[in-house]
């Protein structure tokens, strides 16, 4: 079981007020989980404004390994995952979470391939999604690859990154392809199914991902 946090979280506002209500719905989030019997909770980190990225990464970083310490001092084991997002102005690319992941124990990212690919088009073929998989790898180690969370649909972007989620039979984004690289690679954990259409599409992952067997 996990859980998707608010999404009226902003740690790098510059209202005190806000970020003060974005630390509570998170840390409220994860206690409700855990209580549930959840082990994750995901939520987005916020937005860039006109703040240098370094500056936003020590925001984020500092605010997130704060909540951390809370849950752990208050005997709270939820895994906060912040993930990828689909707007070049927001907090959340891939370089942004493995770091974070590295620098706060107990934080692992989110991948969500439709953001992934909203931001720029791209991270659509195999060599892009193994590439994905490989940087994580490569940062958190290859048990990080044993459990993975992943968020999954069509999505419709434009200049500025992510427009609104589609169906994946709406959409540009090369599920198939993700799905045989997470198979050959032997990828282990979860995909959460985000599309607008949420069941229809979990049974066609499902049934995708059942039909390809042993070919990958």
């Amino acid at each position: 079981l996990s859980a998707h946090a608010s999404y009226y979280i902003n740690f790098n506002s510059p209202d005190a007020s806000k970020v003060k209500a974005s630390r509570y719905r998170v840390l409220q989030a994860a206690r409700v989980a855990w209580r549930c019997g959840a082990d994750t909770v995901v939520f987005h980190a916020g937005w860039r404004h006109q703040d240098a990225p370094e500056r936003v990464y020590e925001t984020v970083r500092s605010h997130v390994s704060e909540m951390v310490q809370t849950l752990r001092e208050e005997g709270v084991g939820i895994t906060l995952r912040p993930e990828t997002t689909g707007k070049p102005a927001q907090f959340g690319d891939l370089d942004e979470l493995l770091q974070l992941a590295q620098d706060v124990p107990g934080i692992k990212p989110c991948l969500d391939f439709a953001h992934l690919h909203a931001r720029s088009g791209l991270v659509n073929t195999e060599v892009e999604f193994e590439d994905v998989l490989r940087a994580m790898e490569q940062a958190l180690g290859a048990e990080s690859l044993q459990d993975i969370h992943i968020h999954l649909s069509g999505i419709q972007y434009g200049d500025r990154g992510e427009l609104r989620h589609l169906s994946l039979e709406d959409a540009d984004l090369d599920y198939i392809a993700l799905l045989r690289v997470l198979r050959r690679m032997g990828v282990s954990g979860r995909i959460i199914c985000e599309s607008p259409v949420n069941g229809e599409d979990a049974q066609r992952l499902q049934q995708a991902w059942l039909e390809m067997g042993s070919e990958c």
